[in-house]
């Protein structure tokens, strides 16, 4: 199977074809579908499998689509967050959608002026959101979907009562669980 033989938006299709991006990897293939049509997943797959990919194609074809309304994608550190932004910017640099990023380690006004706007897809340390969310500075009623990348490593990091605190905030229709495992093998 090719990227350009996949029901996916045109926009999508096209992103991927500058970026050179051909043929799905497992994960991709396993895991984009099933969270296209809509379904929760837990998936354990290597550093540098394309889980990126693997969840922010259908995220964004969701949104694109008007079947999934914003995308909040939690990540343990601003490494990551910034890592994971910056991937979904590029596919989406043809659909339209705004994709943003918060995360404490510098000023949060230039944040609370981006989060004013439309956010299609937020990217966020749990803590950075946390506070968004205290401040007032967020709508997070507005996420009907959380992907919680590395998982395992939030968890390790002792953000559980952050996490748990999101959730039940933001109560989303769809929960995704990403994290990378030494074994390589891919697990949905």
């Amino acid at each position: 199977m090719k990227f350009e033989d996949m029901e996916i938006s045109a926009s999508l299709k096209e992103a991927l074809a500058k970026m050179e991006y051909t043929t799905p990897t497992e994960v991709q293939e396993r895991v984009i579908p099933v969270m296209k049509e809509g379904s929760n997943v837990i998936v354990r797959s290597h550093t540098g499998s394309g889980k990126t990919i693997a969840f922010g194609i259908p995220l964004s074809d969701r949104i694109i689509n008007r079947k999934s309304r914003a995308a909040l994608v939690l990540g343990p550190t601003r490494e990551l967050v910034v890592q994971v932004k910056e991937e979904l910017r590029k596919i989406n640099r043809f659909s339209g959608l705004r994709v943003f990023e918060v995360y404490g380690g510098h000023g949060i006004e230039g944040e609370m002026q981006v989060l004013r706007g439309r956010v299609d897809i937020l990217c966020a340390t749990p803590g950075r959101l946390l506070d968004h969310i205290e401040r007032g500075s967020i709508d997070i009623g507005m996420f009907d979907t959380v992907v919680l990348d590395e998982a395992d490593r939030m968890l390790d990091m002792g953000f559980i009562d952050d996490i748990r605190k999101i959730l039940e905030m933001v109560r989303p229709e769809r929960t995704h669980l990403f994290s990378a495992t030494l074994d390589g093998k891919v697990a949905v």
